[in-house]
């Protein structure tokens, strides 16, 4: 599963690159792109074309704009967050989905890495490297991860990390 718009920089095409590369050895893997582009894009048009170009059309689906996120995230046994240029400010769906249970595999950059630093770090991949992004699909695959409970970015750890940053800058004054 990538959650997410569908924008050029949230890495569509890479996605499906990967699920290309382990469509042989996983007969039944499936890439969903769950979320909606602009209206008047051509982009989605431009994926589903490249789709079926590289013979995966028939492994690739588009369910648009979703308000059940959160069933298709539970539901999928990974969930990907390939944004590259730029990186996500925060990577909220990579948050998300790990609170739910469910391994993140994503760049490492930008909030992406941040967050599976301190919840998931065995899900961060190098930045563009593709080999390393499906040697660690092709892991997660075969032993599927347990992603542990954390309050790294809980509401109250959150509130208390800025309460400590404004304590530090009046006691700084």
């Amino acid at each position: 599963l990538l959650p997410g718009r569908i924008t050029r920089w949230k890495g569509h095409v890479a996605f499906m690159h990967l699920i290309k590369a382990l469509a042989e050895d996983f007969p039944d893997i499936q890439g969903l792109f769950v979320g909606g582009g602009k209206p008047g894009s051509r982009y989605q048009l431009e994926l589903e074309t490249l789709a079926d170009q590289t013979g995966i059309g028939d492994r690739i689906t588009f369910t648009g704009n979703r308000l059940d996120i959160r069933d298709w995230m539970t539901a999928s046994e990974m969930v990907f967050n390939l944004s590259n240029d730029p990186p996500e400010a925060f990577g909220r769906t990579v948050l998300e989905s790990l609170c739910l249970g469910r391994p993140v595999i994503a760049w490492n950059h930008g909030g992406a890495a941040e967050i599976l630093a301190g919840m998931f770090p065995q899900g961060a991949v190098s930045l563009l490297d593709y080999q390393q992004l499906e040697a660690r699909t092709r892991e997660f695959l075969a032993s599927a991860p347990v992603v542990q409970e954390s309050n790294a970015f809980s509401l109250e750890t959150s509130m208390k990390k800025h309460l400590d940053v404004y304590q530090t800058l009046l006691r700084d004054q």
